[in-house]
């Protein structure tokens, strides 16, 4: 029991907001459809591990001192 850790974690994975512009703003410039996106992909990960930079997802025996990476993606979606 004394070499035992609490594994347990909360993670955010995945979280995408899109903004729709409004069509009466698109209509003078020939857009049918626009929208606005942000997408971001393993934004945090709350857990006792975050102290030893250990993934909690990483199978037993297999330690990796690399973080998750986050990537963070924005774009414009246009429909002529």
């Amino acid at each position: 029991d004394m070499l035992m850790l609490n594994a347990s974690y909360i993670r955010l994975t995945n979280i995408q907001l899109v903004y729709n512009l409004p069509e009466s703003l698109l209509q003078s410039i020939f857009i049918d459809k626009a929208s606005l996106y942000v997408s971001v992909s393993n934004l945090f990960t709350i857990s006792p591990l975050n102290e030893w930079n250990v993934d909690p997802e990483t199978p037993p025996g297999r330690v990796s001192n690399y973080p998750q990476t986050s990537l963070t993606t924005l774009g414009l979606n246009i429909q002529f």
